[in-house]
C-alpha cells in the first residue's frame, strides 16, 4: 500500500477514477459508514498486534476506514460536472490541490503549496469544518491549520478559519489511529472507493 502504480496510471486517466468515483458515490452513504465501522473495530481486535507495533499496512487500513465519511464527502463533491478530486490528482504540474484530499489521513498541507482559489476549494474545507466536529482530533488540529494556509494564500475568510468543536467522546476519537503517510495516504484515498463497493454487494446496501 506504500505504492500504487495503478493510481499513477489512473491518474493519466481521469475517466477511470471518475468511474471508480461515480460507484463509490452511489452507495448508501450510512449503511456504508455502518460497514466501515464493524471493518474497523474487527481490524482493531484481529490485528491488535500489528497496530500497535505501527505495522504501515494495517495502521494504513485502520486509518483509512476510521476517515471514510470525511474522505467521502470531499471526494464526492462535483464541481462543473466534474469531481473536485479528479480535478487535483490530474494536475501534474501542481500538486497543491490534491494535498487537500490528504487532510483526514492525518497529513496536513505542505508548507510552500498553493491550493487553488476555487469553488472546490472552499466546498472541500467545508465539508471538512461539518465532519471534523466529530472526527478525531487529528483533523480538527489539520482543519485549522489546513484554513490558515488556504486564507493565507486567497485572503481572509475565503474559508472557515475556526475550528470545530468535538462533538463525540475521547475515547471514540482515539480509535482512529496515526496518519497514514503521504504516499500510503493516496492508496488509502482510492482504496476506499472500492471498499465501498465491495461492502455494498456483501451486506446489500447499493
Amino acid at each position: 500500500m506504500q505504492t500504487s502504480t495503478a493510481l499513477f496510471e489512473a491518474e493519466k486517466q481521469p475517466g477511470s477514477i471518475t468511474k471508480v468515483l461515480d460507484a463509490a458515490c452511489s452507495v448508501d452513504a450510512s449503511a456504508c459508514s455502518d460497514y466501515m465501522a464493524r471493518a474497523s473495530a474487527r481490524l482493531a481486535v484481529e490485528c491488535r498486534g500489528e497496530l500497535e507495533a505501527g505495522q504501515p499496512r494495517v495502521t494504513q487500513a485502520r486509518v483509512g476506514l476510521g476517515a471514510y465519511g470525511a474522505v467521502r464527502a470531499a471526494t464526492c463533491l462535483r464541481d462543473g460536472g466534474g469531481y473536485c478530486f479528479v480535478r487535483a490528482v490530474s494536475n501534474l504540474t501542481d500538486p497543491s490541490d490534491s494535498y487537500l484530499f490528504l487532510m483526514p489521513l492525518g497529513m496536513p498541507l505542505p508548507r510552500g503549496s498553493t491550493p487553488s482559489c476555487d469553488a472546490c476549494t472552499r466546498r472541500v474545507m467545508a465539508a471538512y469544518h461539518a465532519a471534523a466536529a466529530g472526527s478525531d482530533p487529528r483533523l480538527r488540529v489539520l482543519y485549522g491549520d489546513g484554513a490558515g494556509r488556504i486564507n493565507g494564500v486567497c485572503g481572509a475568510g475565503f474559508v472557515n478559519g475556526t475550528v470545530p468543536r468535538a462533538e463525540r467522546s475521547a475515547a471514540a476519537a482515539a480509535a482512529g489511529g496515526r496518519g497514514a503517510g503521504r504516499r500510503g495516504g493516496w492508496t488509502v484515498l482510492v482504496a476506499w472507493a472500492g471498499l465501498a463497493a465491495v461492502g455494498a454487494a456483501a451486506f446489500g446496501i447499493a
